[in-house]
């Protein structure tokens, strides 16, 4: 949902050149690319972790600490 907003947000700015250029707008701009991108950073490192998780907890002989502690499956972030 927010990805969309900052979309039309965005576009809506492509109307107002003066908006456009302004100092304060470009370096929001740039803010919320970079935010973006941490959030990606961090959406795949946890998948990464998830992942190694979830394969560990099939395994012998960490599937017996795996059931002793009950740890579960964890989902991936989309």
């Amino acid at each position: 949902g927010l990805r969309g907003a900052l979309g039309k947000l965005f576009a809506l700015a492509e109307n107002y050149p003066d908006l456009k250029a302004s100092e304060s707008f470009s370096h929001l701009q740039a803010r919320i690319s970079t935010l973006e991108n941490n959030i990606a950073d961090r959406r795949e490192l946890y998948n990464e972790h998830a992942t190694v998780n979830n394969v560990r907890i099939e395994q012998f002989p960490d599937m017996i600490v795996a059931k002793l502690f009950r740890f579960k499956h964890q989902a991936l972030l989309q």
